[in-house]
């Protein structure tokens, strides 16, 4: 089983950087420079919220012992949900931040509705770190490069159309609302619903903090 989640892991990786560079050679036909720019600046914003807001969530799912237990699970995806919620709330507040120091206004609309998408990924569904808990991995890796290869599809046939930044960033949300639908739909197991247990919530805060910390660092280095 290690061997072939090995073996799954490098196909998804290495189809996954693949397609993205494919993604790359067509879009730079497509779009200016500088629209490159922009998405770059938002990622960097987008990036450090979502490293300092990191309790390892998933992480706590895969090394507990409750981590097949429905209340552990529904905790979990409920924090999920809170953590994109408040994800985007601060994407909302540093844009104004974020367009003065760049002296960029399209940052003021940018960050916001780039913060989206981590809100519309928190409500992604537990069923796919059980399947990873248990090193099954076949059919998320066929679901994450599918996705990915309708989001190029989908980013192109914008950039033709938009002609401008907005086509990797409606791409890009309308992307992962059809891949966290398709793992709510596609994935066996059962469905999350919205949850809170104290001992789920304080054993997911106490083993989250360390990973906290570690991404912390990771962002100012």
């Amino acid at each position: 089983r290690a061997l072939r989640g090995a073996g799954l892991t490098m196909i998804s990786f290495g189809g996954s950087n693949l397609l993205r560079l494919v993604s790359n050679l067509i879009l730079t036909r497509l779009l200016f420079p500088e629209v490159f720019g922009l998405m770059a600046l938002v990622q960097i914003f987008i990036t450090g919220l979502q490293m300092f807001s990191d309790i390892g969530i998933n992480a706590s799912i895969i090394q507990s012992k409750r981590g097949d237990d429905p209340d552990f699970l529904n905790t979990a995806w409920t924090l999920t949900i809170i953590r994109g919620i408040l994800l985007w709330l601060a994407a909302c507040a540093l844009a104004p931040l974020a367009a003065y120091i760049y002296d960029e206004p399209l940052l003021l609309a940018l960050i916001p509705v780039v913060g989206l998408n981590a809100f519309i990924r928190g409500f992604a569904t537990t069923k796919i770190v059980v399947q990873n808990r248990h090193l099954q991995l076949g059919f998320q890796t066929a679901l994450a490069l599918g996705a990915q290869a309708f989001g190029i599809a989908l980013a192109t046939l914008l950039a033709w159309w938009l002609q401008s930044v907005w086509a990797l960033v409606f791409g890009t949300l309308l992307t992962t609302a059809c891949h966290v639908a398709l793992m709510h739909f596609i994935i066996p197991g059962e469905n999350n619903r919205l949850k809170f247990e104290k001992e789920a919530f304080w054993e997911i805060i106490g083993f989250g903090k360390f990973i906290l910390l570690s991404t912390l660092a990771a962002f100012l280095i």
